[in-house]
């Protein structure tokens, strides 16, 4: 059996879509649904809109998404436990494929979906990054020189084609608890789900280092497909920065890099890459004219940040590159960038310009 687990914080709207998309996939599935919103009137909208057989467990107040996912873990029964967001939901099949998987692959303790923006599958969202002591440390070596910073975000780049292009499953070093299946053996013998003391963004991380300190492998399986409708939204930088702070504490306290990492973010300066093509400001959904030399195969890379790191990426042929109007309302007015180059994961050179969304 399967356990499914949603959190639902305001998405009531949104949220049957993806209990739609896992219990039409035709496999033995337990849903829960944990709602933090703790409002009479998303209790109401959850219990008209959700299929009697889903399990419903109401917070009184927003225990944050770690507490509520181990609430209903420990009422789940089934071998595999599938996690998802309320603003994502999967293609018709990829249930049936991750489980397999874990069938097949006993030295498996999570395996992941191919991430999609958009349902017509034309941007790729980026693999999970492993926040560890060493990443940190180039971090903050990246952040002091734009050469370093553009070596750093290119080396992610090749890693982020290599997954979007693959046709076999492939290894990662953590996965996203937004949509991933878990084998629940593996979990138990590692500690448990999520650490309570996280209580929104980097607890999967937590878990993915403990899988993998048990030995166990990670993978994206590219026939597995999701859609997650991500919003950005630069309010959440905190809970991340105060999420990020306890995951490298609790995690790599002794370790001789992170140590090297303060004193490097304490003494540089940050340097900004200054990019002379600016887009300009756009109210609709942005065109880009695509340089000469990457007409006939291209990637378009978008990213909130100016180091691409992370990034979303579309791949295309062409002069013209035209921003999916599904997802411009998913952006909030802004700074972003857009990465210009070849389809091929290690690149020397690209086009970079900055817009503005207002």
């Amino acid at each position: 059996m399967i356990s499914a687990i949603i959190v639902n914080y305001h998405s009531a709207q949104i949220i049957k879509k993806a209990v739609e998309s896992i219990i039409s996939d035709n496999e033995t599935i337990e849903v829960f649904v944990v709602d933090n919103t703790a409002t009479a009137d998303e209790r109401r909208m959850l219990a008209d809109l959700l299929p009697d057989s889903v399990h419903l467990i109401f917070n009184e107040t927003n225990e944050g998404f770690a507490r509520a996912c181990n609430k209903a873990y420990a009422l789940s029964s089934g071998q595999y436990i599938l996690l998802l967001n309320p603003d994502a939901y999967f293609f018709p099949g990829s249930i049936r494929i991750l489980k397999e998987f874990l069938d097949d692959n006993p030295s498996t303790g999570a395996v992941g979906p191919r991430i999609f923006w958009d349902r017509d599958k034309t941007f790729f969202l980026p693999p999970s990054l492993f926040p560890s002591a060493l990443s940190r440390l180039c971090g903050q070596t990246a952040r002091a020189s734009k050469t370093l910073g553009r070596i750093h975000s290119l080396f992610y780049r090749r890693r982020s084609v290599l997954a979007w292009k693959t046709s076999t499953p492939v290894r990662q070093m953590a996965l996203s608890g937004g949509h991933v299946m878990l084998r629940r053996s593996a979990v138990d013998q590692c500690g448990g789900l999520f650490d309570n003391n996280f209580f929104m963004y980097y607890e999967d991380s937590d878990l993915m280092l403990r899988l993998r300190r048990a030995g166990y492998l990670l993978y994206i399986h590219p026939d597995a497909e999701v859609v997650h409708s991500y919003t950005h939204e630069k309010a959440k930088s905190d809970l991340m920065t105060h999420a990020s702070n306890y995951y490298f504490r609790k995690n790599f306290d002794q370790s001789f890099l992170l140590r090297i990492a303060g004193k490097m973010s304490e003494m540089l300066t940050n340097v900004s890459p200054a990019y002379k093509m600016r887009a300009g400001q756009f109210a609709t959904p942005l065109k880009i004219m695509i340089p000469n030399k990457y007409q006939d195969r291209w990637l378009v890379e978008w990213s909130p940040s100016p180091d691409f790191f992370p990034s979303a990426g579309c791949f295309g042929m062409g002069p013209e590159f035209n921003f999916p109007a599904e997802l411009w309302d998913f952006l909030e007015p802004g700074a972003y960038y857009i990465r210009i180059s070849s389809q091929h994961p290690v690149v020397f050179s690209a086009f970079y310009l900055s817009w503005e969304k207002v």
